[in-house]
């Protein structure tokens, strides 16, 4: 009879431990961002100490700065672009705000804001850490307007 009652306790404490691990936050998307928002990348760090930004507004402004040759870009964006934008930001998880650095010396360091008349998100990721955030691929298309931005207007 002591042998039953000790295996139902042993059963019940590791079904009750095993369901914590079984329980885990699934990533919430972010609210499909409303008729105004704002987006910024700031883009710091590297050997050379790279500080490169921009900010994207849903009216289609595009701001592209290299602070180190104190450059400042600014151009209006097509549509399908603005949507390709907001369907990533829509895309991105509100969860990576705590994602940690790497600790890498020489990495890059990403620092996102997605601004909406809802609320505010910021997710700071480094070249390590990206690959893993759900924000990569927005971060990318953000990356590549700024460089073309920048390269356009010398």
């Amino acid at each position: 009879m002591f042998r039953i009652k000790l295996t139902l306790v042993f059963l019940t404490i590791n079904l009750f431990l095993s369901s914590c691990n079984l329980v885990k936050s699934i990533p919430q998307p972010l609210p499909s961002p409303s008729s105004n928002w704002t987006v910024k990348l700031n883009k710091s760090g590297g050997i050379a100490g790279v500080q490169l930004n921009i900010e994207i507004s849903s009216d289609g402004q595009l701001r592209a700065e290299d602070q180190r040759s104190n450059r400042i870009v600014t151009q209006t964006l097509p549509p399908q672009t603005l949507t390709k934008i907001h369907q990533l930001m829509a895309n991105t998880s509100e969860s990576l705000t705590g994602v940690p650095q790497s600790g890498c010396a020489d990495c890059f360091i990403y620092d996102l804001e997605i601004l909406t008349e809802e609320s505010d998100y910021h997710i700071n990721v480094d070249d390590v850490t990206i690959k893993n955030s759900n924000a990569a691929d927005l971060i990318t298309l953000l990356s590549n307007l700024r460089d073309g931005a920048l390269a356009a207007n010398p």
